[in-house]
């Protein structure tokens, strides 16, 4: 089961259409929520249960979306570390405008930019038959 696990939620080779897309990344976003409202509900006990449940909500979701960004790119035909770049750099400029380590017109920027990269991949058809990064998921 964890082998499935890591093979469905952590690769990142092969190719991933849209609705298996949408699935998993409610599916993640489920296990962060869960783990978030554990690290809420273990505050009042101290400092450590918040941190470790805090930190296992941010790696589930850190590898879980880079996985998913990397398998829809390549659905797509692109290359997974663009997409994974584009990821990364509009949560780094989020975080930075919301901690007021750059203006926060970088902030809005980048919340742009993280809409609309979500909104390609979770609606732009991947390429028709097979491309370099494997044969069409949806082949039959």
């Amino acid at each position: 089961m964890l082998s499935r696990l890591a093979r469905n939620y952590l690769s990142f080779s092969g190719r991933l259409p849209r609705l298996t897309y949408w699935a998993r990344s409610i599916a993640a976003a489920a296990v962060c929520a869960a783990l978030g409202g554990l690290a809420a509900i273990s505050q009042p006990y101290g400092a450590f249960g918040v941190l470790l449940f805090s930190l296992a909500a941010f790696a589930v979701g850190a590898f879980a979306g880079a996985s998913l960004i990397v398998r829809r790119f390549h659905d797509l035909g692109r290359n997974g570390w663009v997409g994974l770049a584009i990821g990364a750099a509009a949560a780094v400029g989020s975080y930075a405008g919301e901690f007021s380590l750059a203006p926060i017109s970088i902030s809005v920027f980048a919340g742009v930019v993280s809409l609309t990269l979500f909104v390609y991949l979770g609606f732009a058809r991947g390429t028709r038959g097979p491309n370099r990064y494997g044969p069409d998921p949806l082949a039959r």
